[in-house]
């Protein structure tokens, strides 16, 4: 009961103090700003978070790899588009702090394009892109456009943009915006790098139709023509009793709290 009342507590505490632009940076640095390099495929990416963020057990393995399996393959991927001289268009849905965006210059995306809501989450992101041209969106990703909301389809159009890549970590919210970006998925046929939490979108939004929509989300990329590959992240590396990563994808999800997905088109 005790730590459910400080989680709470701490949640009122960063709303309010974020809620204005002038007190956001002040809250950061009372938190603590903390320098951090990673390597990810043997290149170092430097950037600065909060205390907490990217430190073990939290995402960073005993090995030193953050969420090894899936920016690997991300990195991969979009390494191999710049090599062919394809020109990689980065969207990074649900931001953070700008590691996946960083990651995404570093192999080789030219245009990048970051959403996130949270304005500490921006504050970090403006620090750590500050010399990397990008497009900043502070506004959520749904299936629908709004004052606080956008789909990707509508961005897409309006902008005559066609991602080569799409990476969603939105905390559950990623079964709101699939039905937002099915033109785009039709069209451009981006790949795309979806942290999947099924245990939020069952017992923590609240959902009447949580099941349905869990197994939506994969049925309609199925429909899409797009080949899943699952694997355990975070849940297994932390369950699992190494404290590493487990490099293998899977034909069908792990069952998991939550797991990895990587999506790509067949032609």
């Amino acid at each position: 009961m005790l730590s459910e009342l400080l989680a709470k507590l701490r949640q009122r505490v960063r709303r309010a103090a974020t809620s204005s632009p002038a007190l956001t940076p002040l809250f950061a640095r009372l938190r603590g700003i903390h320098r951090r390099t990673l390597q990810v495929k043997g290149r170092p990416i430097s950037f600065v978070s909060g205390p907490r963020e990217f430190t073990p057990p939290t995402g960073v393995d005993r090995d030193g790899r953050y969420e090894g399996p899936f920016v690997d393959r991300l990195a991969d991927s979009i390494a191999a588009g710049a090599a062919a001289a394809r020109e990689g268009v980065f969207f990074d849905v649900g931001g953070q702090v700008g590691f996946d965006t960083l990651l995404a210059h570093t192999f080789g995306a030219r245009q990048l394009h970051i959403f996130e809501p949270d304005p500490l989450a921006q504050f970090f992101i403006e620090r750590n892109l500050a010399d990397v041209p990008h497009v900043l969106v502070r506004r959520l990703v749904g299936d629908h456009d709004d004052q606080h909301t956008l789909s990707l389809d509508r961005y897409c159009d309006e902008r005559r943009l066609a991602p080569t890549h799409i990476k969603m970590d939105i905390e559950g919210h990623e079964v709101f915006c699939l039905p937002g970006m099915l033109g785009v998925l039709e069209r451009h046929r981006p790949e795309l790098y979806v942290e999947f939490h099924e245990r939020i979108i069952r017992d923590e939004l609240g959902l009447p139709d949580a099941d349905a929509r869990v197994a939506g989300f994969f049925t309609t990329l199925c429909d899409l023509g797009y080949r899943l590959e699952y694997n355990g992240h975070h849940h297994a590396m932390v369950t699992g009793g190494t404290g590493r990563y487990d490099d293998t994808w899977l034909p069908e999800p792990p069952g998991h709290v939550n797991f990895a997905v990587v999506a790509t088109p067949r032609r």
